[in-house]
């Protein structure tokens, strides 16, 4: 016995005995990082890639269009006509149009109109219904936007639109799933709103459109926008709201997810993804927008 202490290491501590409660401890410790796994895939989950750049409202716009309208009075005092042969005014004429065609320059770096945001779903009941309220989603979003809402859309009221929107629809003989020029049709019968359809549009003309004040719908291939927060039984075909840009992305309004407002897509995904109806197969779809009408605004 003294021996063994004499020869014991003086740096090693006793060794102590196993004791129950340990185990009851290891349990608990193991139950709270469990729960907080589950909280965190639930609350939290993977990071939303939304735009941070302040939008501007329609009255805005709306303002520096009538500001933007009136001539600076010195320029038309010292105006002094000057005469043109009638082949000078043939050019000028041309150019006017060709003007008058193209979608307005924009050199800006960033732009995000502040359309309010609604999901297809607003009270997260993602049944057969709202899987395929896309259209209704998106038309209403740009609706309130004329009407200068700025706050996200209170699912009351987006509900009795979705309803109101439906009851028409199967009056007029419309089908699920709107095309281009369908949307187009039903948004002027149903709101009295006029869109213009712009085929094969780049990305330099949905961002003239979007500096002009005027959002875009899209229609999409659902699976090309590689969006994790999709239902995974989600509608193939969908539509986004384009209110905006900022480098190499798009600032949209996604209906498809309650993250959807202010949700930044790669303008290479949007331009990808672009695909009309077509029947059921939209990835062959002619690409193809609706933007709100000029004398929307």
């Amino acid at each position: 016995m003294i021996m063994g202490k004499l020869l014991q290491n003086p740096f090693d501590k006793p060794v102590k005995p196993w004791k129950p409660w340990y185990g009851y401890l290891f349990g608990i410790v193991a139950i709270v990082c469990f729960g907080l796994y589950i909280y965190q895939r639930m609350n939290g989950g993977p990071v939303v890639p939304t735009s941070t750049i302040p939008s501007q409202t329609y009255n805005q716009l709306i303002q520096k269009k009538s500001v933007a309208a009136i001539p600076p009075a010195t320029a038309v005092a010292n105006a002094e006509p000057s005469p043109a042969s009638s082949s000078e005014l043939t050019d000028i004429a041309k150019a006017a149009l060709e003007l008058l065609a193209a979608p307005p320059a924009s050199k800006k770096v960033s732009e995000n109109l502040l359309v309010p945001f609604t999901t297809q779903a607003p009270d997260a009941v993602w049944d057969d219904t709202h899987k395929t309220l896309q259209e209704e989603a998106s038309l209403l979003m740009v609706m309130l936007y004329i009407d200068a809402v700025s706050d996200r859309i209170d699912p009351s009221i987006a509900n009795a639109a979705f309803s109101a929107m439906i009851d028409t629809q199967t009056r007029e003989g419309f089908g699920e799933n709107l095309t281009v020029s369908e949307l187009k049709t039903f948004a002027e019968l149903y709101a009295s709103i006029q869109f213009t359809v712009v085929d094969n549009p780049t990305v330099d003309h949905i961002k003239a459109y979007i500096s002009a004040g005027r959002p875009i719908l899209v229609p999409v291939v659902t699976e090309k926008m590689n969006n994790e927060f999709y239902l995974e039984d989600a509608a193939p075909y969908h539509y986004v709201v384009i209110r905006g840009y900022d480098g190499e992305n798009f600032i949209t309004n996604d209906p498809g997810t309650r993250h959807g407002e202010n949700y930044l897509y790669a303008q290479t995904v949007i331009m990808e993804a672009m695909g009309d109806w077509n029947n059921g197969n939209p990835a062959a779809g002619a690409k193809s927008v609706l933007i709100l009408d000029e004398k929307e605004l």
